[in-house]
């Protein structure tokens, strides 16, 4: 889904996630203390991807310029560093290791992006509860959460283990996103 769009997620902290038409093919991520914007630059994921509105895009900006290049301290949280995310899950599969995107870290990043496009073609405001991964008393935006299942390929026939769901501050959309433009 392409073309004119504008969406925002609030989350439990307060950081605003944005989308928009009018952004290179990113997300606009803004604090109390400033922005910051994330995309893949000129790389277009799939053929049908927007391009990126300038050549030689930025793949980071930052309100503030020295949230860029600011060194973390020893006593900080540092991130181990990888090139390539499917490199990287392969290599944790054979060491055991834990990915730079682990699970729960790629389930909640699919599940802000489809929480987005629920919005936008429902052309509204939408609540999401991050807990139950559900919306919140709105059959029709949970019907876009899922398409038919066709055989072989289906989980109805299957017991399958549920765990008790839980949501980190923060690791979900807990406000609203609204839709359309």
């Amino acid at each position: 889904m392409h073309g004119k769009f504008h969406t925002e997620g609030l989350y439990a902290n307060g950081v605003r996630m944005i989308l928009s038409d009018d952004f290179p093919n990113g997300i606009r991520f803004e604090g109390t203390k400033g922005w910051l914007f994330v995309c893949r630059g000129d790389v277009m994921a799939t053929p049908s991807d927007p391009p990126s509105n300038s050549a030689g895009s930025q793949k980071l900006v930052a309100s503030d310029p020295k949230l860029l290049t600011t060194v973390i301290g020893p006593d900080e949280i540092h991130l181990y560093v990888s090139n390539e995310h499917h490199g990287n899950w392969l290599e944790c599969i054979r060491t055991r290791q834990q990915p730079i995107a682990p699970v729960e870290v790629g389930h909640r990043s699919c599940s802000a992006c489809l929480v987005h496009h629920a919005s936008m073609l429902l052309k509204r405001k939408l609540y999401w509860d991050p807990v139950r991964e559900r919306f919140k008393n709105d059959d029709e935006a949970d019907a876009t959460l899922s398409r038919p299942q066709r055989p072989p390929y289906r989980m109805d026939y299957a017991e399958v283990a549920q765990a008790e769901p839980t949501a980190a501050p923060g690791t979900g959309i807990g406000a609203a996103t609204k839709g359309g433009k």
